[in-house]
C-alpha cells in the first residue's frame, strides 16, 4: 500500500552488523482487546518482519474455528493487503477484519484511516490496538537485568511477568 514505505516493518532496512551479537534480537507479541498477553515470538535477527503478526494470526483462527477476530496492528492496512495478495489465510480470511492501531492510525494517508481506523469504523468499540505498547512498557523493567541472562532465563522471567499481567487485568476488570 501507500502506508507502506513509511514505516520499518514493512520495509525493514537494518543491517545485520548492528545486531550481530544477538542471536535473539527482540520479540513480537500479541494481546486479545483487554490488553491480556495471548502469544509472543522471538524474533531471531530478522527484524520485525509480516510473518510473526501472520503466523499469530493464522494460530487463533486454527485455534478457535467459530469465532471471528478483529485485528489491530501498526500497519494494518499492509498487512490486509500482503495476506490478501498471498492468500495466506485461505478461507479463514473472512474471519479476521484488519485496522492500524489508534495511534499509528492518523500518520496514515485519509483514504486509508477511513477503511483502517477503528476511531472511524464498527465493530471496533474503545479498543486503541496499543495492548503491546502497554504490555511493553511493563516488561521494560527486565531489560537491564537480562541483558546477560542466558536465553532460557530471559524467556522464563518474560512469560512469568506476562502471566502476573495478564493475571492483574483479570482481577480488575
Amino acid at each position: 500500500t501507500s502506508c507502506s514505505d513509511a514505516h520499518k516493518a514493512a520495509n525493514d532496512v537494518r543491517n545485520a552488523c548492528s545486531w550481530d551479537k544477538c542471536d535473539d534480537t527482540g520479540l513480537f507479541g500479541s494481546c486479545c482487546r483487554h490488553d491480556i498477553p495471548l502469544k509472543l515470538n522471538n524474533i531471531e535477527q530478522s527484524g520485525e518482519k509480516l510473518y510473526y503478526p501472520v503466523s499469530i494470526i493464522d494460530n487463533l483462527v486454527k485455534a478457535f474455528p467459530q469465532k471471528s477476530f478483529g485485528v489491530l496492528y501498526d500497519i494494518g492496512c499492509h498487512l490486509d493487503a500482503h495476506v490478501r495478495k498471498r492468500n495466506l489465510l485461505g478461507s479463514n480470511i473472512r474471519r479476521v477484519k484488519f485496522g492500524t492501531s489508534v495511534f499509528h492510525a492518523y500518520v496514515h494517508q485519509w483514504s486509508c484511516q477511513l477503511e483502517y481506523n477503528p476511531r472511524y469504523n464498527l465493530g471496533w468499540g474503545l479498543s486503541d490496538g496499543e495492548g503491546m505498547e502497554r504490555l511493553w512498557s511493563q516488561l521494560s523493567n527486565l531489560v537491564g537485568p537480562l541483558r546477560s541472562a542466558t536465553r532460557i532465563h530471559r524467556l522464563q522471567s518474560i512469560s512469568l511477568l506476562c502471566k502476573y499481567y495478564g493475571g492483574k487485568l483479570k482481577i480488575n476488570s
